[in-house]
């Protein structure tokens, strides 16, 4: 190979480099819906006594990013600065559970479906008293129904919130 091809593929590689790791989407959560694609179920892994499709560690970090490290329920919201990252500190969470992917015919693990949440907001969605949350889901919901559709997760509001509440 010589010095023009191996530039090349080192630009490549470099480009790669920085869409994996979220760079190229710092504050441009409006530009996720563009990476939306139906998506095949990914292999399954089992977690106590059921099966869950894999999460794909890497959506999450570029989700949090996106979102410019800011909670995506209440983005006033601050969490404490992550070591690993030197970022404030979030947590993915797959709005409609991947415990469910058996209802749908693609998968869940798909941008439109994973939010970043400060821990807080993460546990209050988790384990919230249902009529808190109800408003919350109701919100999200609206903010994402274009976003699920196009990534073929079919779901009215109605039964999105039979799902979650």
């Amino acid at each position: 190979m010589d010095e023009r091809g191996h530039n090349m593929y080192s630009a490549g590689f470099n480009r790669y480099f920085e869409f994996a790791s979220g760079v190229s989407l710092q504050s441009l959560e409006s530009q996720l819906p563009l990476l939306e694609i139906r998506e095949p179920i990914s292999q399954v892994t089992r977690v106590s006594s059921h099966e869950i499709p894999r999460r794909d560690r890497l959506k999450i970090l570029q989700v949090e990013k996106a979102s410019n490290y800011h909670c995506q329920i209440q983005n006033t919201h601050f969490s404490f600065i992550s070591e690993s990252t030197g970022n404030p500190y979030l947590e993915g969470h797959h709005i409609i559970p991947l415990s469910q992917q058996d209802d749908f015919s693609y998968s869940l693990d798909c941008f439109a479906n994973i939010i970043a949440l400060c821990p807080n907001c993460h546990r209050f969605l988790h384990y919230g008293l249902k009529s808190n949350k109800r408003e919350q889901l109701i919100r999200l919901y609206e903010d994402r129904a274009e976003r699920f559709d196009h990534a073929g997760i079919l779901v009215t509001r109605a039964e999105f919130l039979d799902r979650l509440i």
